[in-house]
């Protein structure tokens, strides 16, 4: 495992630990060397929150529908989750964070799979 940089890549403040926080009530994804959190909408949240507390493993989309929307979810929800995919990774790429999608499943990745959970608030 290679030792992380000393400066942060998008705003260049200093690193100080790795932790990753999904906050439920603020609705936003920090990093602990990161200076600050990244909002997300409500909906991200939830996925992030989801996906992060899984990390390393991938979740199916069908649970991640399920999670978010219900047994009874909607014909388009596959559609819909992708769209918050696509929107969430855009937003977490700031803290070098990705979402890679797996044979039907999508997983949360952390630089050098490092990163340990830090939960905020309730869960879904």
């Amino acid at each position: 495992m290679t030792a992380p940089a000393s400066h942060c890549p998008c705003c260049g403040g200093p690193i100080t630990r790795r932790a990753v926080a999904v906050d439920l009530n603020s609705n936003t994804i920090a990093v602990g060397w990161h200076p600050g959190p990244i909002s997300l909408r409500p909906m991200e949240t939830e996925l992030a929150w989801l996906l992060v507390q899984a990390m390393p493993i991938a979740v199916r989309y069908s649970t991640l529908i399920e999670r978010l929307w219900g047994a009874g979810e909607c014909d388009s929800a596959d559609i819909i989750l992708r769209a918050h995919v696509s929107r969430l990774r855009k937003k977490i790429a700031p803290l070098e964070l990705s979402i890679s999608t797996i044979r039907a499943a999508y997983r949360a990745n952390g630089v050098d799979g490092a990163y340990r959970l830090t939960m905020l608030g309730g869960g879904i």
